[in-house]
Parts: structure tokens; C-alpha cells; sequence
């Protein structure tokens, strides 16, 4: 037998459940049913009410994921903006102009896509993150550290808590705390999402 929550309250209110007198032949244990109000159906076995609480599913998002949308440029620099999902690490990124291309030695914005994320260790910048995937290589080393304008970079992002035309920051202490995310959670899996620009008609 099966009765709906709705149902259920009508026939307490009746005093009766299970087809006996309620208050003496039935026991319902009320903290399951006040505790999993909207789960759907009530089972009643043996004279007791036993509440049957959907299966829940863990949807914590995936902290190793930086997520970008590209917001706006102009002939000097692209801005957008990112988050780390499951955190309150967001902001914006600085980058090259477009278009978009995966050639070298062109300082212009990577194309929209996913990149895996590493830690780089280089001469310039000892403790940075680096993004490749298939189609721009690690050689090309684009990078994620401290800057402010579009001189600062050369294919690479620029974090900053504010924005405006052609600057972001402040951007080291953004920086430093993205940094220390990544080394925290780890680099193996740590991806960067980026979404182009919407086209505009």
C-alpha cells in the first residue's frame, strides 16, 4: 500500500490509517515524515509508515576547472570574464587582441576551447600556470600570471579583480590565490574552458 503525502494527512485527520484507528493500531515515525516532506510516496509495511527518500546524486562542482567567457575587445586587448567552479576565486583575464589563431610569434588571443593546465616553471615567470592542448602546444608557453595592460602580455592572461578599457587589476593578489587553488587541489585534470565572444549582427 502506498499513500501520497497528501493522502496521508487526510487520513490522520480522519483518525484512522491503514484501515484501523490511527492513534492506536498504526505508528508513524514523524521525524521521517517531517524530515523528507516532497520525496514522494509513503510505503506503509508491518503497520508503520516508512518514508522512501530519493536516491541523491553529488553535484559538487569541479573545482580544477577555470571557466572564461570572453566579454570584450578592442584593438589592443581582449577582457572577459572567469570563475573556478565551487569557489569564490573569480574575476577577469587580459589578453591579447583577436582574431583568435593557434600560429606563434602573432601576439593574438588562443582560440576558444578547452586547455589543460600545468605548472610552469620558467626563467621569466618561476611559478606560473601553463595552457596547451592539441592544437597550441606547451612551446608556446601561454601562460596565467600577474599584469595589468596589454603591453604585460604576449598571448597570455592577466588576471584581475576589476576591469576597464585595456586593464585589469589589482592582479597579483589575484594571481597568487589562483596559484595557490591549483596547487592545492592539484594539476592532474585542472583544465581552463574558453568561451569565444558572442557574435554579434
Amino acid at each position: 500500500m502506498s499513500l501520497s503525502f497528501e493522502e496521508f494527512g487526510k487520513t490522520a485527520k480522519t483518525k484512522t490509517f491503514c484501515g484501523l484507528p490511527y492513534r492506536k493500531s498504526c505508528r508513524v515515525d514523524f521525524l521521517a515524515v517531517s524530515s523528507n516532506i516532497g520525496h514522494g510516496l509513503w510505503e506503509v509495511s508491518n503497520k508503520k509508515a516508512v518514508a522512501q527518500p530519493k536516491q541523491s546524486v553529488s553535484r559538487k562542482p569541479d573545482s580544477k576547472r577555470i571557466i572564461y567567457q570572453r566579454l570584450t575587445e578592442t584593438k589592443n586587448s581582449t577582457i572577459g570574464e572567469f570563475k573556478i567552479p565551487g569557489t569564490d576565486l573569480q574575476g577577469y583575464f587580459l589578453e591579447p587582441a583577436g582574431p583568435s589563431t593557434v600560429e606563434a610569434q602573432k601576439d593574438r588571443r588562443i582560440p576558444g576551447g578547452v586547455y589543460q593546465l600545468i605548472h610552469h616553471k620558467g626563467t621569466r615567470f618561476p611559478d606560473a600556470l601553463k595552457m596547451f592542448n592539441g592544437h597550441v602546444s606547451k612551446d608556446r608557453a601561454i601562460l596565467i600570471h600577474p599584469g595589468n595592460f596589454p603591453k604585460d602580455t604576449e598571448g597570455c592572461f592577466l588576471p584581475g579583480v576589476k576591469m576597464r578599457t585595456d586593464y585589469v587589476g589589482p592582479s597579483r593578489s589575484l594571481f597568487l590565490k589562483i596559484l595557490a587553488h591549483f596547487k592545492n587541489v592539484g594539476f592532474e585534470g585542472a583544465t581552463m574552458e574558453i568561451k569565444e565572444l558572442a557574435i554579434t549582427i
